[in-house]
């Protein structure tokens, strides 16, 4: 979907395994599969969704969550792992 895709480019998407990540996605507060955590740059959960959700819940999350990012930081280098 180009709305999603468009939503998504601001974020780092990571796929968790649920199965093998459950400790991690619990921690950011997703506890079913498939879910959804949107996390700040300074690591703070800012939304989450556990279980499936449409394309507008989604949405509203990410625009949720924009209203709460801190400001994206200078330089729009990625991280190095």
């Amino acid at each position: 979907d180009p709305t999603v895709r468009t939503a998504t480019q601001a974020y780092y998407c990571v796929v968790l395994a649920y199965n093998v990540d459950k400790p991690l996605a619990e921690r950011w507060g997703v506890t079913d599969a498939p879910g959804v955590a949107l996390i700040g740059s300074n690591g703070r959960v800012l939304e989450t969704s556990s279980g499936f959700i449409d394309r507008n819940t989604l949405l509203a999350l990410f625009k949720k969550a924009d209203g709460e990012a801190p400001p994206a930081p200078a330089s729009t280098t990625a991280p190095k792992p």
